[in-house]
């Protein structure tokens, strides 16, 4: 008598090795998600605590590099506003392991400019950059999005640092009159005319064809119609 061969069906054989097929697939997506975190704590960098004016603010990781690797680091932007922050305050970074050197700059067209930990006069949105750096050869760049407040009328025509001077001129060039005395003049704004002059910053009260106005970091310190009672001024000035 023969016997005849008893062959399971397909579905039988699934459902026999499905449980063990199940648990390696689980285990499998375990170990992938497992590497993936070790990877992204490994390269991810240490998270500064950022305040301007006193405000806290989101400083987002931009490149980090570990063991001469490189790591370009993508954020979303957050959705909601921007943080709005005052001109003038300071910007202070804090690391739990403190860097070697800690520098702030400010990407702007054409050049990067290095600001002493301050944000300074020029109002609307900007980005600074944190560049951090430690004695281990690790290197961290992050950004951090602000809004600044445009906090007196005209801020635009004060000097950008502590300690410089701004220029409001209407009438001739007197670049080489002014440019004599030892004064940090920053930025100039010349107007060849009182009409166009007004149109622009109307706050000014302005009425004279000729004028000269100096500024500094904070507010402004004199004005007149006359150049030679101007210069006999920044004779004798003192910031």
């Amino acid at each position: 008598m023969v016997k005849k061969a008893i062959i399971p069906n397909k579905g039988d054989l699934m459902k026999k090795h499905l449980p063990k097929l199940t648990m390696f697939l689980g285990v499998l997506l375990v170990l992938v998600l497992y590497d993936n975190f070790s990877l992204r704590k490994i390269n991810k960098p240490p998270a500064p605590e950022v305040t301007v004016g006193g405000k806290k603010v989101e400083a987002y990781p931009k490149e980090y590099t570990k063991d001469e690797e490189v790591t370009v680091i993508s954020y979303k932007k957050p959705k909601e506003q921007t943080p709005t922050v005052n001109p003038r305050t300071k910007i202070k970074v804090i690391f739990k392991d403190k860097p070697e050197t800690v520098r702030i700059t400010e990407g702007v067209p054409y050049f990067e400019e290095v600001i002493n930990q301050e944000v300074n006069n020029r109002a609307g949105e900007r980005t600074f950059l944190i560049k951090a750096k430690w004695e281990d050869k690790k290197e961290a760049t992050y950004e951090i999005p602000v809004n600044v407040k445009e906090t007196v009328p005209n801020q635009d025509l004060l000097a950008q640092s502590e300690g410089e001077h701004s220029l409001f001129t209407i009438g001739p060039n007197t670049d080489e009159e002014i440019n004599q005395y030892d004064l940090q003049i920053n930025q100039m704004h010349g107007y060849e005319t009182l009409d166009q002059a007004k149109l622009d910053y109307p706050e000014l009260k302005l009425d004279s064809e000729t004028l000269y106005i100096l500024f500094n970091y904070r507010k402004e310190v004199y004005r007149s119609d006359n150049l030679k009672e101007f210069t006999t001024f920044l004779k004798s000035y003192e910031p």
